[in-house]
């Protein structure tokens, strides 16, 4: 995770709602939610997830 926030300015992720330790694991990671929908491929719930560089600055 630390690789990636230093590469790149802005992730964007989908997480499982299900996946409590996941969810936890992003948040905790300053990941914030954008939306909930339905996966396509797995037909469960999941979270549109982002992170940047620049909400972390605030």
């Amino acid at each position: 995770m630390k690789y990636c926030k230093l590469k790149y300015p802005y992730l964007i992720l989908d997480v499982f709602i299900k996946n409590e330790k996941a969810v936890n694991f992003y948040y905790n990671n300053n990941f914030k939610a954008l939306n909930e929908h339905v996966s396509q491929e797995a037909k469960e719930k999941e979270y549109l997830t982002s992170w940047s560089l620049e909400e972390t600055k605030l």
